[in-house]
């Protein structure tokens, strides 16, 4: 896989080259190194950034910020040593302006390390770990999605108003679980029966949820991105516990990983800032041209990669240089564009976003699964880690 990606990434710069229309007077190219996990347990994840990256490239006509755009494409395999091999290559040998990608937290903390040491731009479209949100906020590392912490916290204000005696809760066993499972109880205040961590790279969860039925909970909470999910939630729904138990997650269920979950989704309830059915302007159109693309709904990390890149261009068309980064960087932090999650989206003074959380359920309709926005949990929402980031100047 990661040697069709390099190819990928040879055949695009090239293509870039030969179909772009020619150079504007001043002479701008943009050069962006695209890093994803392309191999390895989140892969659906990786994939996912990469549909809605190409959805909006191919809107974008391949330039971004309407100058020339050159871009390489490289797989992190999940790992965070191959992300930091990849990163420094694109930093030092490709000298890239702009990085973009990387689906998981154990690998964008140490590549936003990276970059901002080099002065590069980053922007994550998935993965917000709350250190950067907060002291170890940087201006050179941009968030198109959330501090880890939101959507946990949507799900954990939701089962607090719905008063739910208890919860039990999982993730798996790194640094993005456990802010997911720190903000759900930022806003759950009933007891926690259990806060369970299972390794990244676990198979059988068996013994986790025996124990789980034995504490009679009230509630099951988890956070397990992309492939980590199928396994777990499967597992749940065989040993019947999952229909003994309501289920409830967040970043765990959505249509990267729906068809390989089936049914046993069906009536289960997620919390998301995305989904295919709000009703904007700019999501309806981004939702066509996807399907039209890929031939599939789009998932809220495609939305959320789609929504990078449009960053990143209105930013440039705004009129900053891409050579120039505390200008590029002031752009991105002021310009406003049209989110596919509607007009209330802007980038925070941490360089996250603000913006609204939804309770979304399962649902069968004419034969397809799908997630159904039942109500808006969160409006204009933001981190609570803002309050301790203190930018300094890039």
């Amino acid at each position: 896989m990661r040697q069709s990606v390099i190819r990928q990434s040879v055949l695009t710069m090239l293509l870039c080259a030969l179909l772009a229309p020619p150079a504007a007077a001043d002479g701008k190219e943009l050069r962006l190194g695209f890093i994803s996990s392309f191999s390895g347990p989140v892969a659906v994840l990786g994939s996912a950034v990469d549909q809605g990256f190409e959805v909006a490239l191919d809107q974008l006509g391949g330039r971004i910020g309407g100058i020339d755009t050159a871009i390489v494409k490289q797989d992190d395999e999940g790992k965070p040593d191959t992300g930091i091999a990849v990163a420094r290559k694109m930093i030092v040998q490709d000298k890239v302006d702009v990085i973009y990608g990387v689906a998981t937290t154990v690998v964008v903390v140490p590549v936003a390390a990276l970059a901002a040491r080099s002065k590069v731009v980053m922007i994550g479209p998935v993965s917000g770990p709350s250190m950067l949100a907060g002291k170890g906020c940087s201006p050179y590392f941009f968030s198109s999605s959330w501090d880890n912490n939101l959507p946990s916290e949507a799900m954990g204000e939701y089962l607090q108003t719905k008063g739910i005696a208890n919860a039990y809760l999982f993730s798996a066993n790194f640094q993005g679980g456990k802010d997911a499972l720190a903000g759900f109880k930022n806003y759950f205040k009933r007891p926690i029966l259990a806060e369970t961590y299972t390794p990244f790279t676990a198979q059988d969860y068996s013994a986790e949820i025996t124990q789980a039925r034995a504490a009679h909970p009230a509630a099951i909470f988890a956070f397990y991105p992309g492939n980590l999910a199928t396994n777990f939630v499967n597992q749940l729904a065989q040993s019947g516990l999952m229909g003994d138990v309501p289920f409830y997650s967040a970043s765990t269920i959505d249509p990267t990983n729906l068809p390989a979950i089936g049914d046993a989704a069906i009536g289960t309830f997620q919390t998301a800032a995305y989904n295919p059915d709000l009703p904007y302007p700019a999501n309806r159109d981004f939702v066509a041209r996807f399907v039209a693309r890929h031939h599939e709904l789009p998932s809220s990390f495609a939305a959320q990669a789609y929504d990078g890149l449009m960053l990143l261009d209105a930013a440039i068309r705004s009129g900053a240089d891409p050579h120039d980064r505390p200008a590029l960087i002031h752009a991105m932090q002021t310009v406003h564009f049209a989110s596919v999650r509607g007009p209330g989206f802007r980038i925070n003074r941490n360089n996250f976003p603000v913006q609204n959380f939804y309770l979304l359920k399962v649902v069968k309709s004419d034969g397809t699964l799908i997630q159904q926005t039942q109500t808006t949990i969160f409006t204009d929402h933001a981190d609570t880690h803002v309050d301790d980031c203190v930018m300094p100047a890039p």
